[in-house]
């Protein structure tokens, strides 16, 4: 087993304006909403659902991969005593990162792990762009996983990334 150790950063409006300049995702602030659709969804991914996700998830080989539409990422609140959120997104495609995992090239810089912020105007709410890996995860603890919402189509499929031989962990 390779074992990438992943260094979480705390995300930020500059990391976040960063994404949005790579085309990875598109935040959803005052200066960006001026009397516009963002976008509408693929009909044969269904009508919009909104969606509360807790995360528990601390393991990373699963729960990574990318989705064929675009999905919002409203991270409101959290629980008072929750674990940390991180998101972890490569601005790589799903073919780029199968070819790194099967030639043993994968790197811990092919990935962004984000702790992220609740209740900021300019981090925490964004969405996610179609076919962008991206995952969620927390650390091991015995408090609550943290909790967030997500819109998306109805009926948006989730494409997962097989890591092979790499293990990926949140480091230090």
């Amino acid at each position: 087993m390779k074992t990438l150790k992943l260094i979480p950063l705390k995300a930020t409006a500059e990391i976040m304006k960063d994404l949005e300049n790579k085309g990875l995702i598109s935040r959803l602030t005052a200066q960006n909403a001026v009397g516009k659709t963002h976008y509408t969804t693929a009909p044969e991914y269904g009508t919009h659902k909104l969606i509360s996700v807790s995360i528990k998830r601390t393991d990373m080989k699963t729960g990574i991969g990318y989705h064929p539409d675009k999905e919002e990422f409203l991270l409101i609140s959290n629980l008072p005593d929750a674990r940390p959120l991180y998101l972890i997104i490569s601005e790589l495609s799903f073919d780029e990162l199968n070819k790194k995992v099967s030639g043993g090239l994968l790197a811990p810089e092919d990935f962004y792990l984000l702790e992220m912020p609740y209740g900021d105007p300019e981090i925490s709410f964004f969405t996610m762009n179609e076919n962008v890996i991206h995952g969620e995860v927390t650390t091991e603890a015995e408090k609550p996983g943290p909790v967030f919402y997500v819109t998306e189509p109805a009926d948006l499929s989730s494409v997962g990334l097989d890591f092979g031989e790499y293990e990926l962990i949140i480091g230090d």
